[in-house]
């Protein structure tokens, strides 16, 4: 859970940092040289597909690190590792889950003890069933175009008075909220 927290805050504050200079290899062959410059000598050959760590980038050359040595890799020849697109995903679905649960904490803090979590409900009772509309969307796809209809259907508005109760000071609060179904 403590490492999906931190994925989170990476992915949804510093989406550039998660993995952005994790490279891949773009072509069948890349030499990997001693210094940034075709007349350095070839350490070693890089296969496409082949992850690398961009330290720096300078003049078209990357400067990439292997065991604690730095060598440079022509620069165009390596493309991104979109992973922190999947830590951006990740972010901003646990941030959405978090609000979630901090708004909807709201609709449950007891105004006399303070309390958080504490309402639970005890009745839900109808008030008033009134005859309303409710606007639909269709949607209609035909070859290499969607055509967008609206059209209104007949529905029911539910009004409830909702008890609830405080599990810590036994306070009872009574709210309303409303429903509406298609018919």
């Amino acid at each position: 859970m403590k490492k999906l927290i931190i994925i989170a805050f990476i992915g949804i504050f510093f989406p550039h940092m998660a993995n952005a200079k994790n490279m891949i290899v773009n072509v069948p062959v890349l030499n990997v040289r001693s210094c940034p410059s075709t007349d350095c000598p070839i350490l070693k050959k890089l296969s496409k597909g082949d992850k690398v760590k961009v330290e720096n980038v300078e003049n078209g050359w990357a400067q990439i690190q292997n065991k604690n040595e730095y060598s440079y890799v022509f620069h165009k020849s390596l493309r991104n590792s979109y992973m922190y697109i999947l830590y951006y995903i990740i972010g901003i679905i646990a941030g959405y889950i978090i609000m979630v649960g901090i708004i909807g904490s709201f609709n449950n803090r007891c105004r006399k003890c303070g309390k958080w979590n504490a309402l639970y409900e005890t009745d839900k009772e109808l008030i008033e069933k009134v005859k309303s509309n409710m606007t639909k969307t269709a949607y209609t796809r035909y070859k290499d175009h969607t055509t967008r209809r609206e059209y209104i259907v007949p529905a029911t508005l539910y009004r409830y008075k909702i008890t609830k109760k405080c599990k810590y000071c036994g306070d009872i609060t009574i709210t309303t909220c409303s429903e509406k179904y298609e018919n």
